[in-house]
């Protein structure tokens, strides 16, 4: 009996939000607690181009906590660099402290592959590596987030990739951003808070 007591109670810790499902709205607020972490990866089409991740962490009032924008050591197909820019994302709520969160971003084939835990295949040990980074929260799930509402993101991977250059933002909004950030939380982009 104590014994299932305790495999309940470590079952329970462990919960994983529902999947979510692409909203048509923009950004939303999460639940209480819990912090948004949204993801993109860039890779240049020509094999000689760089490759770049942007993670934007943001609270409930939708408020910048920390951001990064980096380059990668080399040019990385899409679906690589999106898996890559989820494991920034994690690193770094992770080095933030935050034991829940809801990863959004705007690769569906990253999203299923984490979900279904395709360990498998070229991008197998991705998958596996933030599948045991995702174990470390205390709550976090992944969901699809469309392109058009993933601008945040998009625009630090661009930054990294074009720029050549690797930055953490903590605390600020980094200023080529600030206006998307805005845009995000007006009433009419779906963001509202009240």
């Amino acid at each position: 009996m104590a014994q299932r007591l305790i495999d309940d109670y470590h079952g329970a810790i462990k919960m994983d939000f529902p999947p979510l499902q692409s909203t048509p709205m923009g950004w939303s607020v999460p639940p209480p607690g819990v912090f948004k972490v949204t993801v993109d990866g860039a890779c240049s089409i020509d094999s000689g181009g760089s490759s770049g991740v942007g993670v934007v962490i943001r609270d409930g009032s939708g408020m910048v906590i920390v951001a990064l924008s980096k380059l990668l050591p080399s040019n990385f197909p899409a679906e690589w660099t999106e898996l890559f820019a989820i494991e920034q994302g994690l690193m770094l709520a992770q080095e933030m402290d935050l034991p829940q969160v809801m990863m959004e971003l705007d690769a569906l084939s990253a999203i299923l592959a984490i979900n279904h835990g395709n360990i498998g295949g070229e991008t197998g040990n991705l998958v596996e590596g933030i599948l045991r980074a995702k174990a470390l929260f205390y709550c976090c799930s992944f969901a699809y987030l469309k392109r058009d509402y993933n601008m945040v993101a998009h625009e630090l991977a661009q930054f990294a990739k074009t720029n050549y250059y690797s930055q953490v933002w903590k605390g600020v909004t980094p200023p080529f951003v600030s206006h998307l950030v805005v845009s995000d939380l007006e009433p009419h982009a779906g963001g509202s808070l009240l």
